[in-house]
């Protein structure tokens, strides 16, 4: 039977799902010794394909070898594309059998089809292959890439149409995900100058996701890679960021007003995360070419005076962020930049309305303080992704001006000036020209009225977030602190001179506020709880009364909120200040506030407790200078109103409290703000290191003072029971007092780590405790679920019962093989004895073969030497053959050209006759007409 017929036969087979018929091992067999025959290969791999599905595994064990020797030697193109087609069928099934590929030289006749001239499937058929490859074998085919150059070969596939170049950036996006190595080939073969010409040509931001891909494999070159961000930087392709984001600036109106679809968002995202890749390893030369290529002006417009959408502003400052932290030069022309916000709404007839210019600074503190203005931007696609995520936006501002601040003081000391430059002045979209210090000024002076509160209409995070802006103002800089002190807290022409109540002293009597309203607040609740207990109203009533229990709650919270914020900025104040702890101390009540708190045993929040417990701390630790309550007094104060163990046992209350521990990174801070959690955003990554490198220097202070007071009211040391001679000298005598002074120094070190010990202990059983609460918890939510799962756990072991049942008559059923097989082990034992004399034979004969090697050996070298005198004389009968061949070859190109000259010779006379003839006729023709004939023509004729 042809194998058209086996074809015929097994598809007639399948469609009848009669199976049984099909010899496939005949088929499998017939195509094998075809393909090694090379006959009508073409049927033979369309065959394989055909089978390839239901026989994966009997058709790579017999025919793939042959196949991918068909591979090595097969030069045809329509031959090869089919080839490859069949080779990635099996593969995709048999990932397994893709590591034959890897030996020999078959890897290198796959990476020759990428770049020598054959059809655009051939060469996708191969780069698919290949992406099994490195799916199933990564290392490996990495390695082979290396060695074999096939990188360049991959890069070069770029320039090819749509499919080739999206599959070849999937591989080049898989293999240089953290791989350096790779990395710097990639880029000094050119991959940087054809992945940009790609993007632009695609529209860049607008592009589709074969631009996404693109900017992708940018981030894997540069990402952990400081070679390659220096070669990006150095050739000039941090230009080519700003066109990507198509920014102009001769034509900012476009820039600023631009529709955002979902994956422009996502593109344009990605660039903004390349420049955090460039910008984020410290390196200052990269900074500043960020500058110079104009990209900190893009990212400053895009962030502070565009459309684009809450989440991408968020992370352009982010990336403003890292290049403000080590670049002097780029946060001079932050400062010195002006923005325009456009304000998205209904309200306005273009739909949207640009504010006034101002500089960059008061814009990233207003959206600190404030976060987006106007309406939610209406100018992107409607995906819930894009939507929302304000509170993201305001910490990404607070961060970007840590950075910005930091080392900055005279930006500092400016901005704490202009709080007392206030001005009245209306724009014309009837808001109020502000300067940096009078926007914080104004947020952290307005208190809400408690009738104001209970209507919910106060914003306690505008507070927070001026409180944060602040402490980075004041930390790190005497200047500034003292510059604050003097600030008027709210400032009005009718105040006299006199009554003026400073900055630091308004914010204690805002706290006095906080605390009254906390109070009430908490009062309210318990109220609302006490009467929810019996609760027998109709479910509408109900409904609402929950409601005003969860309004009361909130204002709780927001009460809460409130004081945190005054309380971190305090603490920041007084930090390493003993000039602002002596104005403190001029008021009495100052204390007060923060000592109630720590006093309290219960019904106060854990961060209340703790900050206040933490600055009082600072202000007994910075009571250095002059002041009007010593720190002896203060100490008293600790020991008799508030104890040392509480304020211990506050710190690590407060360290415990899952809203300050959850925050580990700068990135923790800010994933927090984006997807925020019930009990909210508290904190920042710089408050939290500032604490964490802090409390244990307020701890140590406290600790110590109690140690010396301890020594100082201890009982004499007990004589020795034999009394010193007289004759003791005074020398013996000091060196006891020594040792005593050595021995009470030790046991003061000891008892201070033994305090600290101890307040670690309990923060750490208090974190145990609230594990084990969480623990119960979902243990409980377990039990109440357990019963429809324990009838699925019953139903599976109903299910594994069975299979049990047939796992054992399968094992009885390989017992029984297992006899079998014993019994074949005999009779190969026997065999084997068998085959072990004939061995012994063969042995014999293979030394006398060896004996006869010898003797052939010798003759052979007999026969080399005349073999050498023979090659001698062969090649000089070579020389002269040589030499003959080349003067016949010149007698023979000779003679050819004699032939040639006489055959045009023949060729004329021929020609020449047939034209006389000619001519003759036509003479006779002229005379039949009665036409004369000249008499040169007719002598001519009778010459014919």
């Amino acid at each position: 039977m042809s194998i058209f017929g086996l074809v015929d036969k097994f598809n007639n087979a399948l469609v009848n799902s009669n199976l049984s018929e099909i010899n496939v091992n005949g088929v499998i067999s017939t195509v094998k010794s075809n393909l090694k025959e090379g006959i009508d290969l073409r049927s033979q791999l369309l065959t394989i394909k055909s089978l390839n599905k239901d026989y994966n595994n009997v058709i790579s064990r017999e025919l793939l070898v042959d196949l991918l020797d068909l591979f090595e030697s097969t030069t045809d193109n329509h031959q090869l594309e089919l080839l490859l087609d069949t080779l990635l069928n099996i593969f995709e099934i048999n990932t397994k059998s893709t590591k034959s590929l890897l030996s020999n030289n078959k890897f290198s006749k796959l990476l020759d089809v990428l770049v020598e001239n054959y059809s655009t499937y051939t060469k996708l058929y191969a780069i698919q292959i290949i992406n099994l490859l490195l799916l199933n074998y990564k290392t490996l085919t990495i390695n082979e890439l290396m060695a074999k150059n096939g990188l360049s070969n991959l890069i070069q596939l770029l320039d090819y149409s749509n499919f080739i170049r999206s599959e070849t950036l999937i591989i080049l996006l898989y293999i240089t995900d953290y791989n350096s190595e790779l990395q710097k080939i990639a880029a000094f073969e050119g991959i940087f100058d054809k992945l940009f010409k790609i993007i632009l040509s695609e529209g860049s931001i607008d592009g589709t996701i074969i631009v996404q891909d693109c900017l992708h494999c940018i981030q894997n070159l540069l990402r952990y890679n400081s070679s390659n961000i220096t070669f990006f930087r150095e050739m000039g392709f941090v230009k080519n960021l700003t066109h990507t984001l198509l920014y102009s600036p001769d034509n900012l109106d476009s820039f600023s007003l631009q529709y955002w679809s979902e994956q422009k968002v996502v593109n344009a995202a990605i660039v903004i995360d390349i420049v955090r890749i460039i910008a984020g390893l410290g390196n200052r030369q990269g900074n500043l070419s960020i500058l110079q290529s104009g990209l900190t002006q893009c990212l400053i417009d895009l962030s502070l005076s565009s459309n684009a959408p809450v989440t991408l502003k968020a992370q352009t400052l982010t990336a403003l962020t890292a290049i403000f932290s080590t670049s002097p030069q780029n946060q001079q022309f932050f400062t010195q930049s002006q923005t325009q916000p456009i304000l998205n709404s209904d309200a306005y007839a273009a739909g949207y309305l640009r504010l006034p210019p101002r500089l960059a600074t008061i814009s990233l503190i207003d959206i600190a303080l404030n976060g987006e203005s106007g309406d939610e931007n209406r100018m992107v696609d409607d995906v819930d992704s894009l939507k929302g995520h304000n509170l993201m936006f305001q910490v990404a501002a607070l961060s970007a001006f840590e950075s910005l601040i930091t080392s900055n003081d005279s930006l500092k000391l400016e901005i704490i000036a202009s709080m007392s430059h206030t001005t009245n002045e209306v724009n014309y979209d009837g808001s109020i020209t502000h300067t940096a210090g009078s926007l914080l000024l104004e947020a952290l002076s307005n208190l809400p009225t408690p009738e104001v509160s209970l209507d919910g209409a106060f914003d306690s995070q505008k507070v927070f977030f001026a409180s944060l802006v602040l402490s980075h103002v004041l930390r790190y800089s005497e200047d500034a602190r003292a510059m604050a002190r003097n600030i008027p807290f709210n400032p009005s022409e009718d105040t006299d001179e006199d009554e003026t109540v400073s900055l630091l002293h308004g914010i204690f009597g805002n706290l006095i506020t906080c605390s009254r309203e906390r109070a009430a607040a908490d009062a309210r609740l318990r109220e609302k709880e006490f009467s929810s207990i019996n609760r027998t109203e109709e479910p509408e009533k109900q409904g609402n009364q929950e409601n005003e229990e969860e309004e009361v709650k909130q204002i709780d919270i927001d009460w809460t909120r409130l004081t945190v914020s005054y309380l971190i900025l305090l603490s920041v104040w007084v930090w390493d200040s003993p000039a602002t702890v002596s104005d403190i101390l001029k008021e009495s009540s100052n204390l007060q506030v923060l000592i109630q708190p720590i006093k309290q045993s219960s019904g106060v929040d854990a961060l209340i407790q703790g900050l206040c417990a933490f600055t009082f701390g600072a202000i007994y630790k910075f009571n250095t200078g002059p002041s009007e309550v010593s720190k002896k007094d203060l100490y008293s104060i600790i020991e008799k109103q508030i104890g040392v163990d509480n304020i211990i046992q506050s710190l690590a209350r407060f360290r415990s409290d899952k809203r300050f521990c959850k925050i580990g990174s700068p990135d923790d801070a800010l994933a927090y703000a984006e997807t925020p959690q019930e009990d909210g955003w508290w904190f920042d990554w710089n408050y939290v290191e500032f604490f964490k490198g802090s409390f244990m220097a307020v701890q140590r202070s406290v600790i110590s003072e109690e140690i010396e007071e301890t020594t100082k009211v201890a009982p004499p040391l007990p004589q020795a029971s034999s009394p010193l001679p007289e004759s003791t000298d005074n020398t013996d005598h000091e060196k006891v007092v020594q040792e005593k002074d050595s021995q009470i120094e030790t046991h003061k070190q000891r008892i201070e780590e033994l305090k600290v010990k101890n307040a670690n202990m309990e923060m750490e059983m208090e974190r145990v405790n609230n594990e084990l609460g969480e623990a119960k918890s979902k243990l409980q939510a377990l039990w109440e679920q357990g019963s429809p799962e324990v009838a699925g756990l019953r139903g599976d072991l109903a299910e594994g019962v069975k299979r049990e049942e047939t796992l054992r008559a399968e094992l009885d059923k390989l017992n029984n093989e297992l006899e079998t097989l014993k019994q074949k082990e005999g009779e190969h034992k026997s065999a084997s004895g068998e085959l072990t004399t004939k061995i012994e034979i063969l042995e014999n004969e293979v030394k006398s073969n060896k004996e006869e090697v010898l003797r052939l050996k010798e003759q052979n070298d007999g026969l080399k030497s005349t073999n050498e005198r023979d090659t001698n004389e062969i090649q000089s009968t070579k020389n002269t053959n040589e030499t003959l061949q080349k003067e016949n070859e010149h007698l023979k190109t000779q003679l050819e050209k004699h032939i040639e000259s006489e055959k045009e010779h023949e060729d004329l006379l021929i020609l020449l006759e047939d034209m006389s003839t000619k001519r003759s006729n036509d003479k006779n023709r002229m005379k039949q007409a009665g036409l004369e004939v000249s008499e040169d023509e007719g002598d001519e004729d009778d010459d014919e």
